[in-house]
C-alpha cells in the first residue's frame, strides 16, 4: 500500500512539474511577443521622428542652396555684366532640382 501512495505521489509530482514548466513557456512567448510589439512601436516612433527630422535637414538645405544658386547668379551677373534673362532660367533649375530632392524624399 505504502509503495502504491508513493508512486501516485511522484506521478503527481511529476504531473505538476510539466504542468509548471507548460505554464512558463506560455508566459515567455506572451512577454517576448509583448516585447516585440514594443520595440516595432519604438522604431517606428524613432522611424517618424527621424524622418521629420531629415525633412527638415533638407528643406534648409535647400534653402541654402536656393540662396548661394542666387548669389552666384548674382556674382556672375555684376561680373560678367549678363542679362536679367539668364536669371529665371537658373531659378526654374534650381526649383526643379528640389522639388525632384523632395519626390525622392517622399518615395523614401
Amino acid at each position: 500500500m505504502e509503495e502504491v501512495v508513493r508512486r501516485e505521489m511522484t506521478a503527481m509530482a511529476l504531473a505538476m512539474a510539466q504542468q509548471q514548466r507548460d505554464v512558463a513557456a506560455e508566459h515567455v512567448l506572451q512577454v517576448r511577443s509583448e516585447v516585440g510589439e514594443a520595440v516595432r512601436s519604438e522604431l517606428q516612433q524613432t522611424a517618424e521622428q527621424i524622418q521629420g527630422q531629415v525633412e527638415k535637414f533638407e528643406g534648409a538645405l535647400d534653402k541654402g542652396i536656393g540662396r548661394f544658386e542666387q548669389g552666384v547668379d548674382k556674382v556672375l551677373a555684376s561680373s560678367t555684366g549678363s542679362s536679367v534673362s539668364e536669371k529665371p532660367e537658373k531659378a526654374e533649375k534650381g526649383e526643379s532640382r528640389r522639388k525632384s530632392n523632395a519626390e525622392k524624399a517622399d518615395r523614401g
